[in-house]
């Protein structure tokens, strides 16, 4: 855990996760500007290179060669300023407690994987019979429980409550 904290927090182990070893892999020179080593300069047969890194990271941290970040960094500038302008959720935060909705998760599943066959496949016989099967579903859904389990804990959680089983009704 203390690694991953590092990666999102630590801009040297962020940019050698992604560009390699300085010295080695790529250079810095005294303006602070970074550049491929000869050795890894051939864009189509480069040693050490993972850009993005998207799955592990704070690549905002990160520093990168000009011909991948663009003239001041405009790349990362974007990332950031597209990332400070996202939605947040309402759902941010929530956690469901599947427990008190066990039966209901289960019976959903099955009609699920009743209808699944033949709605995913598209082996239904005509347009009649999928609109047909396509109500037959939510019907089914709806008798249970399928638009309301997760419904009332949003409710609750929502609400301010103390996260935890709302009753059931």
């Amino acid at each position: 855990m203390m690694f991953l904290d590092l990666l999102f927090s630590n801009s040297h182990l962020a940019t050698m996760a992604r560009f390699g070893i300085e010295g080695v892999h790529y250079t810095t020179d005294s303006a602070g500007k970074m550049a491929f080593t000869p050795a890894n300069s051939d864009p189509t047969a480069r040693r050490y290179i993972s850009w993005f890194g998207g799955n592990w990271g704070n690549l905002l941290i990160a520093k990168a060669p000009e011909e991948m970040s663009g003239p001041d960094n405009i790349t990362m500038t974007k990332i950031k300023e597209f990332n400070d302008s996202a939605v947040t959720s309402l759902y941010f935060g929530m956690i469901l407690n599947t427990v008190p909705i066990a039966n209901e998760i289960a019976a959903c599943t099955n009609v699920v994987q009743e209808y699944e066959k033949n709605l995913h496949n598209g082996w239904a016989n005509s347009e009649a019979e999928v609109d047909r099967l396509i109500d037959e579903f939510i019907a089914k859904l709806k008798a249970n429980g399928g638009s309301l389990m997760a419904r009332r804990q949003y409710n609750c959680w929502y609400k301010g409550r103390p996260f935890g089983p709302c009753e059931r009704r």
